[in-house]
């Protein structure tokens, strides 16, 4: 049993951590050539297991059918395909990821987790050692800014902290991970405060509010396990890609 959860924690890992590329790494342009090489080796495997299982899901193939015709069309416009390309890849493979991971759903999730609290943690150092800021973007022209850090611009933030709080969320209630989920949530909430990133913060406040209020949640079961897992898709599909 313990080598089945290795042998999954290190598929999913494999196949996860290259989408959880942080913004500063495309100031380094060799790390980033490796996440991108990682990220395409990744899309590759995930087709490559699609063809093994020989069946998908209708959820999976309208997917598939939405980045045809998105690719169809950028062909016609003459539209960067390249990228076209690489984005319809990506969200196919973390469609087929997800899909995969339902059948271990423990080990999935976990190592989910795992992904975020590595880029997150990273995230928080380089927030206490660099309060200033790690690099500076922008122009005197268009304005600078320094309030970046490792995931990026401190409001860029919640594309990462959101699917995470909810992660987080699903192992605290599910899977008994409760002192790893609930550090990491306190990580995520002391990085949005230290940064004073107000949209960070009003995000995380509502989902906390709702998730962890028994009364609400009595009443407006609107954050159950499966809506849970459908916003995590549906942020991490169309937010951190």
């Amino acid at each position: 049993m313990k080598k089945k959860t290795f042998n999954n924690f290190l598929l999913y890992f494999i196949l996860f951590f290259p989408f959880m590329k942080p913004d500063y790494i495309n100031l380094i342009p060799r790390l980033s050539y490796i996440f991108n090489f990682w990220k395409f080796a990744s899309i590759t495997i995930s087709i490559i297991i699609l063809i093994i299982k020989r069946k998908m899901s209708r959820s999976l193939l309208l997917i598939i059918l939405l980045n045809a015709i998105l690719l169809g069309s950028t062909i016609i416009n003459n539209g960067d395909i390249v990228n076209n390309m690489l984005f319809s890849g990506s969200m196919i493979a973390l469609a087929i990821m997800f899909e995969h991971g339902m059948n271990n759903k423990k080990d999935f999730f976990g190592t989910l987790m795992f992904c975020f609290e590595i880029v997150i943690y990273l995230n928080f150092i380089s927030i206490i050692l660099l309060p200033g800021g790690l690099y500076t973007t922008g122009s005197a022209l268009t304005g600078m800014a320094t309030e970046n850090w490792l995931l990026g611009f401190k409001n860029t933030h919640i594309a990462h902290f959101l699917p995470a709080f909810i992660i987080a969320y699903i192992n605290f209630k599910k899977y008994n991970r409760k002192f790893r989920s609930s550090f990491l949530i306190t990580i995520i909430l002391l990085s949005s405060v230290i940064c004073k990133s107000g949209t960070t913060i009003m995000g995380m406040f509502i989902l906390a509010v709702i998730a962890f209020f028994p009364t609400l949640k009595k009443h407006y079961n609107i954050l159950n396990f499966r809506n849970y897992v459908f916003i995590f898709i549906f942020l991490f599909l169309f937010i951190i890609i």
